[in-house]
């Protein structure tokens, strides 16, 4: 199953959520090596929900991050966590509203 149509090099899916709601994937994509973080929606046919690959949460890292995470709040609504693992170590949230 493929969860991205997107160009370039994928690596890395790590799956968040759970299978009876939320199921998120987190991927790399790579474009001039660099690599962006996008997350997708699965629905219950495991099945991509949101167009255009998914969302995405952060463009241009270097490929170190750690601790990927959502917190589901509502219907359609979550938090989407993670840390940038490079020298500066820094935490980011990004709160996604609807599909």
């Amino acid at each position: 199953m493929a969860i991205s149509d997107a160009s370039g090099y994928q690596f890395a899916p790590i799956l968040v959520g759970n299978i009876k709601g939320w199921s998120f994937w987190s991927v790399w994509r790579s474009r001039f090596w660099q690599y962006d973080l996008k997350f997708q929606k699965l629905n219950s046919s495991f099945l991509p929900e949101w167009e255009n690959n998914g969302l995405t949460a952060m463009l241009g890292l270097d490929g170190d991050v750690n601790f990927t995470h959502s917190y589901p709040i509502a219907e359609e609504d979550l938090y989407l966590v993670w840390e940038d693992n490079r020298s500066s170590k820094k935490i980011f949230m990004v709160p996604h509203h609807g599909a």
